[in-house]
C-alpha cells in the first residue's frame, strides 16, 4: 500500500517500521566520545514513530533510532534484526537507547526511504523498549 501511494503521488510520507538512510553527522550518539566515535557517511536509522504522527506532514520532528552493523557490540537495552527480518543485507543493532528525534525533512530531503519491517518484528522492539528503557 506504502509503495503504491508513493507511486501514486510521487512523494513519499513516512512511517513507523521504516528503514532509512539519512548523513550520519545529523544523528547523536550521546553515549560516545565524539573522538572515538567513527563517523560516516550516511547511518541507516529505524522510524519508531506512530503512524498517527509520524504519517502527518504537520508534525517536524521524527522519533528515529540509529542502526550499526556492529552486531559484536549488542548490548542487552539493544535489539537485533536479522537480515531476514529488515530490508538491509545483513543484521543490524536497533540502539534503542539512542532514540532521538529527528527533524522530518533529514528523511525526506536528505534521506533514502530503504524499505520496512514487518509488524511483529516493530511490535517486539516496543516490547523491548518497554522491558529494558522503559519507555511506553
Amino acid at each position: 500500500m506504502r509503495e503504491a501511494l508513493i507511486s501514486a503521488t510521487g512523494k513519499h510520507d513516512v512511517f513507523s517500521g521504516e528503514v532509512w538512510v539519512i548523513p550520519d553527522q545529523r544523528i547523536t550518539f550521546g553515549d560516545y566520545d565524539l573522538k572515538v566515535r567513527t563517523t560516516h557517511e550516511t547511518r541507516y536509522v529505524l522510524v519508531l514513530q506512530g503512524d498517527e504522527i509520524a504519517g502527518n506532514a504537520s508534525c517536524q520532528t521524527i522519533l528515529i533510532a540509529p542502526l550499526s552493523s556492529q552486531v559484536q557490540r549488542k548490548r542487552p537495552w539493544e535489539d537485533l534484526l536479522s537480515d531476514s527480518e529488515s530490508p538491509l543485507t545483513r543484521p543490524s543493532i536497533v540502539k534503542l537507547q539512542l532514540i532521538q528525534p529527528i527533524p522530518r525533512r533529514v528523511l525526506v530531503d536528505d534521506g533514502d526511504y530503504i524499505g520496512t519491517i514487518d509488524d511483529p518484528v516493530l511490535d517486539r522492539l516496543r516490547v523491548h523498549l518497554i522491558r529494558n528503557l522503559g519507555i511506553r
